[in-house]
């Protein structure tokens, strides 16, 4: 319900929201569920539609709860931060 909310709030803003589905990440044991999670923030990151005058995504926030936001943390490496153009990270009771 919380990242709902939140996203429900994203869009009455016109932003674009897109939340992961992690659910088939929890089948494996906590390293490889966590890379997975992981991966999939990163094909989320890579599928964003780019601006017309730039190579980059417009404007990008993480906001993760949980695992979602330790895993938001983790794929915040320098360079997907500048490539990705990041430019917020809220993680809510993350692990």
């Amino acid at each position: 319900p919380l990242i709902r909310a939140l996203e429900s709030v994203a869009l009455r803003k016109g932003w674009k929201t897109i939340v992961p589905d992690f659910r088939s990440s929890y089948k494996f044991h906590h390293s490889r569920g966590r890379s997975e999670r992981v991966r999939l923030i990163y094909e989320e990151l890579l599928c964003l539609p780019k601006q017309p005058d730039n190579a980059n995504p417009a404007t990008v926030a993480l906001v993760g709860h949980s695992q979602g936001g330790a895993c938001s943390a983790l794929a915040c490496t320098d360079r997907v931060v500048s490539d990705m153009n990041i430019k917020g990270l809220m993680m809510l009771g993350s692990e």
